[in-house]
C-alpha cells in the first residue's frame, strides 16, 4: 500500500485513505486536478480547504456522499442572478444537484425539493429529470 511521499500527500492521506483505502493515491491525483480546475475558474483563496472539509460528507440537497467523481462547486446565489464569486457564495454539492439547481437560489431549490417531496415517485423523477435537462425515461 503506497504511503505518502511528502507533506502535501500526507495532508490528503488522512482524508482519502479511510474512504478509498488502497486507491487513495489515484484519488489524490484526481482530487488535486479537480481543485486546480476550480481554482482556475473561480480564483477563490480557500477552495482547497472547502473541498477538503466537504470530502466524504453528504450533498446538502440529496444526501449522496461527496467524492472526487461527483463533487461540484455551486453558487448559493447564481452568478446569472447577480451572485458573487466569493467564498461566502459557494458551497460544495454533487454534480447532479448543481445541474438541477441551475439558476435557482439555494432557498428556491430547497423549497422546490420540499414541495416535490410529497409527490409520487414517478412525478418526482420526471421533474428532477427535466431540471437536469435530460429526457425523461432515457438512460
Amino acid at each position: 500500500m503506497p504511503q505518502p511521499k511528502n507533506k502535501k500527500q500526507a495532508e490528503y492521506y488522512e482524508i482519502l485513505f479511510p474512504i478509498h483505502k488502497h486507491q487513495w493515491l489515484r484519488t489524490y491525483k484526481k482530487f488535486i486536478n479537480k481543485i486546480s480546475s476550480f481554482k482556475a475558474r473561480y480564483r477563490l483563496d480557500n477552495i482547497k480547504t472547502l473541498f477538503k472539509e466537504n470530502y466524504g460528507s453528504e450533498c446538502p440537497y440529496c444526501g449522496c456522499v461527496l467524492n472526487v467523481n461527483n463533487m461540484s462547486l455551486d453558487h448559493i446565489t447564481p452568478i446569472a442572478r447577480n451572485g458573487n464569486n466569493i467564498e461566502e457564495n459557494v458551497q460544495v454539492t454533487c454534480k447532479v444537484c448543481n445541474r438541477r439547481k441551475g439558476r435557482l437560489t439555494d432557498k428556491e431549490y430547497r423549497e422546490l425539493l420540499k414541495l416535490i417531496g410529497g409527490f409520487e415517485k414517478q412525478a418526482r423523477q420526471y421533474i428532477l429529470a427535466k431540471l437536469s435537462g435530460k429526457d425523461y425515461g432515457s438512460k
